[in-house]
């Protein structure tokens, strides 16, 4: 699991809030981490097995990809329609969700 060792060793500094670093296994299966940064600040998961969830259940890791797709097609539908005659029901979630660059 070389990638997951190169995230975590970017790190300039770590806590560790359960099990130790020094545990982190070179043979580990693919797809038992999950890593990522916000600015300054990450977060590393490594488990035996992950489950992502929604309020409808789990999701399988392939549906992943073609949801956040989806999500962003609709975002911007949100938006080209905002101050028209057709636009969709005020939703939240648009609301607050700003893109890092010029859109998806």
């Amino acid at each position: 699991m070389p990638e997951a060792i190169d995230i975590l060793e970017a790190a300039d500094d770590h806590s560790v809030y359960h099990g130790v670093i020094q545990e982190l296994p070179d043979d580990a299966p693919r797809g038992t981490f999950c890593a990522f940064w916000s600015g300054p600040v990450g977060l590393y998961v490594i488990a035996q097995s992950m489950t992502v969830w929604s309020h409808h259940g789990p999701i399988p890791f392939d549906a992943i990809q073609p949801m956040a797709h989806q999500w962003w097609k609709y975002w911007r539908e949100y938006w080209d329609k905002k101050h028209t005659d057709k636009a969709l029901p005020k939703d939240y979630a648009c609301e607050a969700t700003i893109p890092l660059a010029d859109g998806p």
